[in-house]
């Protein structure tokens, strides 16, 4: 388990490299599916349906719960509804093959009339040249100091996820609500809301920005978990160039929806 835990945050660290240029997304990977992705990587073939039934709830409650978050600050009402919604029957249960599609759509045009009505409730927001870029580089070591607490809390929420899914015996149901874990979005705004350096205009600026993408953030997930289950259903994976090709897809994967996250940034920019 050890190496997996480890392989597993070496990728996440890699992957919050990757996402740094693009400071406009913040709320867009608040729900970002990395633990989702190394979930179905360390799955057994028959276990990624019902798994990905009940993980698309996940991108939905934990993206609403983050929205609740930036809005009023209520870090211990909200990890008191995920537990009380996460665990549910219906969630566990999940979301029927036939109806996921259907889902997928529908949450991804809510998405859209929800950032449509947030642009309209809240004040308009004026970019600077500068601003109005999408990239933003530094450097690697300073993203990964500045990005610490995510990261020890992916590590955590990988090391949870697989310890409590180490018995068979767990149902593949709870497997995929434990796949989608929110120590990371929670823990990136408590740290946001605790930041001494801060004033309280600049926390509300960040706030407001996540606040504007967040909406459409569960639908990134929601075609991830989506698309990336149906393939690994779908094909037979044999020989020691199994778990290459597991991986290799999952990059493929991975590397779509931020093309997805860093097209709908630019698109809320440009509207704006």
């Amino acid at each position: 388990m050890v190496w997996r835990v480890a392989t597993g945050t070496a990728v996440y660290i890699c992957l919050v490299v990757l996402a740094a240029p693009f400071p406009h997304a913040a709320g867009l990977t608040l729900t970002f599916p990395a633990l989702n992705g190394l979930a179905f990587f360390f799955a057994e073939q028959p276990s990624i349906g019902p798994m990905a039934r009940s993980m698309l709830w996940l991108p939905v409650i934990n993206g609403s719960l983050c929205a609740v978050f930036i809005a009023g600050s209520l870090a211990v009402a909200v990890v008191g509804a995920w537990i009380l919604i996460a665990f549910r029957p219906q969630v566990i249960a999940g979301i029927p093959e036939s109806r996921q599609l259907p889902y997928a759509i529908i949450c991804t045009l809510a998405g859209l009339l929800l950032v449509a009505l947030v642009h309209f409730l809240l004040p308009e927001v004026h970019f600077t040249a500068a601003d109005r870029s999408i990239f933003s580089w530094q450097s690697i070591d300073h993203t990964i100091l500045s990005s610490k607490v995510k990261i020890v809390l992916f590590a955590l929420a990988l090391a949870l996820f697989l310890v409590a899914t180490a018995h068979r015996r767990v149902p593949d149901g709870v497997r995929g609500v434990l796949a989608g874990l929110p120590l990371v979005p929670f823990g990136a705004l408590v740290s946001v809301a605790a930041l001494n350096d801060l004033d309280t205009k600049e926390q509300q600026r960040v706030f407001e920005n996540m606040l504007r993408s967040v909406a459409l953030s569960p639908a990134v997930a929601i075609w991830f978990i989506y698309g990336f289950s149906r393939y690994l259903k779908s094909r037979v994976f044999v020989g020691k160039l199994d778990g290459l090709n597991r991986f290799a897809s999952l990059i493929l994967a991975w590397t779509l929806s931020g093309v997805m996250i860093a097209s709908l940034s630019w698109a809320l920019i440009a509207a704006l």
